[in-house]
This record gives C-alpha cells, structure tokens and sequence, in this order.
C-alpha cells in the first residue's frame, strides 16, 4: 500500500468536520513547497537560523571542535 492509499484509507475513517481539517492541512503543506518539491526558501531559512540559535545556546566558544585537525 502507498503512503497516498494509507491517507485515503485512514481519511474513511474519520467523520466529515475532521476530513476537512485534514484537507485543510495537506493544501497548507502543498503551500509550503515550491515547484521543484523542496521546502520553500524562507522555511529552510528559518530552520538554518533555529539551528545556529540551539547551538549558540548550548556551546561556548571555549567549547572543543572536532571537525579541525
């Protein structure tokens, strides 16, 4: 069974109002990916910025790096 036929199946499931809000969430998914399929700019911008902020949060610059020689 394919990821799309699980969906749909699971989709039976559920009364009419909880379809639409799932509905609702796969457009707004859609919405958020650009042509090529890739999260858009401004999310991957977003989860770089996340990033860098958790691990200025928990490392020092006294902390070891051990990606140099």
């Amino acid at each position: 069974m394919t990821t799309a036929e699980a969906i749909y199946e699971r989709a039976l499931a559920l009364p009419e109002s909880l379809r639409r809000e799932a509905l609702h969430y796969l457009e707004y998914l859609l919405q958020r990916r650009d042509a090529a399929g890739q999260p858009a700019a401004d999310d991957e911008a977003a989860w770089t910025r996340l990033s860098a902020e958790q691990l200025a949060a928990h490392y020092g610059p006294d902390d070891s790096v051990y990606d140099s020689p």
